[in-house]
């Protein structure tokens, strides 16, 4: 089929941040017979979806990355919104081979792609192939389209014969084994299904489908060592989306990968859309991260995860708690005021922030030891008839021991331990740990106490 005499009717979307570039693109597309009036521009992400909802082109001609986005991120968009549905077409533009490997690796949406700098020639032979595919498909695609419509049925035998059929005519039917596996996952048989998208993945490492069809059954099995490796490839090389960044972040964490958090981070901050839930996935993330960095002596990662973990809260109590709970355990009471400041004004009021204010000040020398004993002394009694927080117990008992109140402090301690036996919440049992760690403390110094009368 021509291309050139159907394009003229055809409405065409550029998106691109350089305004060379998209003249360029202009330029080329209407020598092969576009008209500009049915040509719209795109020079930003946020530009490029708006057009496409409303314009709603037959066809894409996108820079591979627009600002700090990935021009693949709108290729679901697309689909969904052109105007030509099946037969629209999307056309990539890279600025180097790994990004046009990237283009080629998500088959089935990407139907061509050119690499920068290029000349006419080369740009009507790229479209002009890709529309032909698009009109005019090989029996290789044939095949799979059949192969897919069985598979939609739940015919799974007969859609595997066809996608065998289907793979005698391609020397890397990457496409092909990541159906197979859908239909082998389709008949219960996942060990099948993984050899299916590591097939496919041998005869393109990075192929889009198979890495995705991988992480989720890796996932499903459990086998969370494969699915964090497969999960960073994918990561690396395609746009995230709010769901996988979440299972990175746990994955990361229970493969001990702290030092990856501040990455998908970085990533996180570049999501349009951010669920309630992600933040906080992402802001849990982060102190755990912190806290390794602060295992490590690494004290200026450790405090930009904790930053970022406490803005990302809104500074919120029960996160700042913890990440001063953290500072504290290793006696950086300077760092641990800083993160107490960020209280806000309504949580100000509560008998922790209280404690705790006049516990660091005490650390650092601001109050004396005589005003910091009047004030324990004075709120105890208060306490242990209405307080139900373990970390104003725990800063108080500590405080009790630094002030030489040993006998009061053992009596708390151990009125403290039977009422907190257990505490679900993962950051108050950062308190509750800590109340406990005073435990040996508490005991051995009332001892000395008691030997030396």
């Amino acid at each position: 089929m021509d291309f050139k005499p159907d394009i003229g009717k055809k409405k065409i979307l550029i998106a691109d941040p350089s305004p060379a570039a998209r003249r360029a693109l202009a330029g080329a597309i209407c020598k092969m017979g576009a008209e500009m009036p049915f040509i719209r521009f795109a020079s930003n992400y946020p530009d490029a979806e708006l057009e496409i909802q409303n314009f709603k082109p037959d066809i894409l001609l996108t820079e591979f990355e627009i600002g700090f986005h990935c021009s693949l991120d709108l290729l679901t968009l697309f689909r969904k919104f052109s105007g030509a549905g099946e037969k629209s077409l999307c056309v990539i533009i890279s600025k180097n081979s790994s990004q046009a490997a990237v283009a080629e690796a998500v088959e089935e949406d990407v139907d061509g792609y050119l690499v920068k700098p290029f000349n006419y020639l080369y740009f009507e032979k790229v479209v002009t192939e890709a529309y032909s595919r698009k009109h005019c498909p090989s029996d290789y695609y044939q095949i799979i389209e059949k192969g897919k419509k069985e598979l939609k049925d739940q015919h799974y035998e007969e859609a595997l014969k066809l996608f065998e059929s289907a793979s005698r005519y391609s020397s890397k039917p990457s496409l092909v084994c990541f159906y197979q596996g859908k239909a082998h996952l389709g008949l219960s048989k996942k060990e099948d299904a993984q050899g299916d998208y590591e097939k496919g993945l041998e005869f393109n490492r990075i192929h889009y489908l198979c890495s995705v069809g991988l992480f989720d059954l890796m996932m499903e099995e459990k086998n969370f060592q494969t699915a964090y490796e497969v999960g960073q490839k994918i990561t690396k090389l395609f746009p995230a989306n709010p769901s996988r960044l979440k299972s990175l972040l746990y994955l990361a964490i229970y493969n001990h990968k702290y030092e990856d958090i501040l990455e998908y981070h970085k990533i996180f901050t570049h999501l349009d859309v951010r669920t309630e839930e992600l933040c906080k996935n992402m802001a849990s993330a982060l102190c755990v991260t912190g806290k390794y960095y602060l295992s490590k002596e690494d004290g200026s990662s450790a405090k930009y995860a904790f930053k970022h973990a406490a803005i990302l809260s809104q500074n919120r109590s029960r996160i700042l708690k913890y990440i001063i709970f953290e500072y504290m355990n290793c006696g950086h009471y300077k760092v641990a005021i800083e993160f107490l400041r960020r209280y806000r004004p309504l949580d100000r009021s509560s008998q922790s922030y209280r404690s705790l204010s006049l516990y660091l000040e005490f650390k650092l020398g601001l109050v004396t030891k005589k005003e910091f004993g009047k004030y324990i002394e004075e709120s105890r009694i208060r306490i242990q008839n209405s307080e139900e927080d373990p970390l104003v117990y725990a800063v108080l008992i500590e405080a009790l021991v630094e002030s030489g109140y040993l006998e009061k402090a053992l009596k708390f301690f151990e009125y403290a331990q039977k009422r907190f036996k257990e505490v679900e919440d993962s950051f108050d049992r950062v308190s509750l740990n800590f109340l406990q760690a005073l435990g040996p403390r508490v005991h051995l110094d009332s001892q000395g106490m008691n030997n030396a009368s």
